[in-house]
């Protein structure tokens, strides 16, 4: 590692609603619905939608063109 490198260690950071998370990404809660069902690490916690941010903005970034790109993730609502 180069002297003047940085590490950045991400804590895991928890989205719980289907909403919230398609307000963080701009897609509509139907996208989140159809992004579940491909595989994205989005899972039920008894009725409602929860993913890891890091761990979705990961696999959109590897499974969606629209994502493909990003040099920075968006970043979620607090």
């Amino acid at each position: 590692m180069a002297e003047n490198e940085k590490i950045f260690l991400l804590a895991p950071l928890h989205i719980k609603r289907k909403e919230d998370i398609a307000d963080t990404f701009d897609v509509s809660p139907e996208t989140v619905t159809e992004w579940a069902r491909e595989g994205a690490p989005i899972f039920m916690a008894g009725n409602k939608y929860q993913a890891d941010y890091y761990a979705l903005i990961n696999w959109l970034s590897k499974n969606k063109p629209a994502f493909k790109n990003l040099s920075t993730p968006p970043l979620p609502p607090l």
